[in-house]
């Protein structure tokens, strides 16, 4: 269970160590009362989750988008096809994200604004008992048809691998790097090769 009162300094501990556009946009382009929800929403998200740097950015730069998207519309006032709106406005055309890489930025930003939202509508209760409020139901996250982001010419070549081995000072890493390279094997060796130790192996 989180609520707290908000303050300044709530606003200013949410973008601590972040870069600094992050923090002026949250406080020059996005109404107080939604930077006040945002601080209350990140303060709140230290206390239940181990809040990573990295996500915190990603979720206060999310949840900006979407305050700047409506012209700073209270988040309390959104409705389900404002959130559709903004996620549809994601989505590219197959000639300019022909790997639909998309995909991957709608997902997240659904999982974001989910969370948020159970929060934002029942933040006194515990953060695995919320129910999902209406702005967010019915809202599916997608597939991608890609099984791999990764292209045949973004794979190393033989050459490549010859470069690596030659340089590579660690021997341990060369083993493993050798043995990942014989794709063809894996599935044949996948039980066995936890019967191999690297040290009966490679002298260290």
């Amino acid at each position: 269970m989180c609520w707290v009162n908000s303050t300044n300094q709530d606003i200013e501990s949410a973008t601590a160590g972040l870069h600094k556009f992050i923090h002026k946009q949250l406080t020059q382009n996005v109404s107080n009362e939604n930077a006040v929800l945002i601080a209350k929403y990140i303060k709140c998200q230290k206390t239940e989750i181990n809040l990573s740097d990295n996500y915190r950015k990603t979720v206060v730069t999310g949840l900006i988008a979407l305050a700047r998207y409506f012209m700073n519309k209270n988040f309390n006032q959104l409705t389900r096809f404002d959130i559709i709106n903004y996620l549809d406005s994601l989505r590219k055309t197959e000639d300019v994200d022909p790997t639909h890489k998309w995909v991957g930025t709608y997902n997240l930003r659904r999982q974001i604004f989910l969370k948020f939202f159970k929060w934002l509508y029942h933040p006194t209760i515990e953060c695995t008992k919320r129910s999902v409020p209406e702005v967010m139901r019915g809202i599916p996250s997608f597939k991608r048809k890609e099984l791999s982001t990764y292209r045949p010419d973004d794979m190393w070549s033989p050459e490549d691998d010859q470069i690596f081995l030659k340089y590579c000072p660690d021997k341990r890493i060369q083993c493993y790097h050798s043995l990942d390279g014989l794709t063809k094997f894996r599935n044949v060796f996948r039980d066995e090769v936890e019967m191999f130790n690297v040290s009966d192996f490679v002298t260290i």
